[in-house]
């Protein structure tokens, strides 16, 4: 048997090409980080209202909680991708029918809403009304709550911007484990998990390290808080 004439490297800069040409996978990334965004607010808001008031705790858990989403929603991208199970389930396909059936790719739907940002402060009195206690450990809150609304904003857009090599390459997985792997044996065979994981396990790890550090802060500067409404009060002070 011939060996392959495709490496992986090669194999997956093609593949982003054609997924560049045939649909949007930056704009596709994008709904699928905001609906990541969704899931973990949702898992907060239920671990809240199950009594669950450690805010490093709740917000720690909601990350892992929307990593798992997001993988969930690659993989739910991975199938609605499938140009045409039967052809990707024969043995002896050329590397090139991926290629080429890329052309009639599907494109996946999927939805959500974008997550509430902090807003910026000023001390003293405000056009809404209120004051804001910015001396010490206030302004130190509110530094960290920004910095990490930042660092989620800088993972959304690193995600968004590595997508076409990020899904090209978990298709091409996905296309190996449907039958190309008994054509082109000395490539290197991934599960398409693996892949993703390798590509993405850095931006959330951030984001859970400075979400669990946002919400230890928050929880010592306002011990009776059980959540970012509730420090935002200790912040404020009637106008």
């Amino acid at each position: 048997m011939d060996p392959p004439r495709f490496t992986r490297r090669q194999l997956v800069e093609r593949i982003r090409r054609r997924l560049e040409r045939a649909s949007s996978p930056r704009f596709q990334m994008t709904l699928m980080v905001l609906a990541t965004a969704c899931a973990g607010f949702l898992c907060s808001y239920l671990l809240l209202q199950l009594g669950l008031y450690q805010m490093w705790l709740r917000y720690s858990l909601s990350v892992v909680v929307a990593y798992a989403a997001f993988l969930g929603l690659i993989h739910m991208w991975l199938q609605a991708s499938r140009p045409g199970a039967p052809s990707l389930m024969q043995v002896d396909i050329n590397p090139l029918d991926v290629l080429n059936s890329l052309d009639d790719i599907s494109l996946p739907h999927a939805s959500g809403a974008s997550a509430p940002s902090g807003g910026s402060t000023s001390h003293g009195s405000g056009l809404l009304g209120f004051d804001l206690d910015l001396d010490g450990e206030g302004l130190v809150v509110v530094i960290v709550v920004l910095v990490t609304v930042g660092v989620a904003v800088i993972a959304s857009i690193y995600l968004i911007t590595q997508a076409p090599s990020l899904l090209a390459e978990v298709l091409l997985d996905g296309a190996l484990s449907f039958g190309l792997y008994r054509r082109l044996r000395s490539l290197e065979r991934r599960h398409w998990l693996e892949s993703a994981v390798a590509r993405t396990w850095f931006p959330f790890f951030w984001v859970l390290v400075f979400f669990v550090i946002a919400g230890a802060v928050m929880q010592s500067y306002a011990p009776e808080a059980i959540s970012i409404g509730g420090v935002w009060g200790h912040l404020t002070r009637a106008g």
